[in-house]
């Protein structure tokens, strides 16, 4: 039943129909076009936005990469640099990998010398506009996963990717069946 606009649709067996209902029907079957159509366009403007912003310096949003921060961009918007804190965490894990040091070991002097997890620094330092579906808040345990997330980024390695999203990449190299270790 949809209260607002007074329709109500009763389909149980046994009940007549009437040309009432038979109007409701056709209302909801173009009302569910004119849906489709709709979301359509949204993907739409949001697929050529998103491919807009890979043109730019301009941050589409979200977190960001660990070792940078958001910051006001001079035409609008936001854009990325370094964060002075993380940007020397990364530089550690670099040089502790260089050492040849496994991901473990670079968590657990990642976690000796005090840094912060991804989760926990944006945590403490996005600001009061910072949101998040957290229940509770985020360890500050380092782990050799998010390590070598880390190091394997396009942004640690200094790239902004200028073509096809994430998605469609990991499609096309799904498709091929090129799964790799490293997702």
């Amino acid at each position: 039943m949809f209260t607002d606009d007074g329709i109500t649709l009763d389909y149980r067996e046994g009940r007549e129909s009437s040309f009432g209902n038979e109007l409701a029907k056709v209302f909801l079957m173009l009302a569910s076009i004119f849906a489709e159509m709709e979301l359509k366009r949204i993907k739409a403007s949001v697929t050529a936005t998103h491919e807009h912003l890979r043109k730019t310096d301009r941050w589409a949003g979200g977190q960001p990469p660990y070792g940078y921060r958001t910051i006001d961009r001079a035409g609008g918007g936001r854009t990325l640099e370094p964060d002075p804190i993380t940007s020397e965490a990364v530089r550690s894990m670099g040089k502790l990998l260089l050492e040849g040091q496994s991901q473990w070991m670079i968590a657990t002097a990642l976690e000796a010398a005090g840094f912060d997890t991804p989760a926990t620094h944006a945590h403490k330092n996005q600001g009061e506009g910072y949101t998040s579906k957290r229940k509770t808040p985020p360890s500050n345990h380092w782990n050799p996963i998010s390590v070598g997330k880390i190091l394997r980024s396009p942004a640690t390695m200094g790239l902004k990717l200028t073509h096809r999203s994430v998605k469609a990449r990991k499609i096309a190299r799904d498709a091929k069946g090129c799964r790799s270790a490293f997702v």
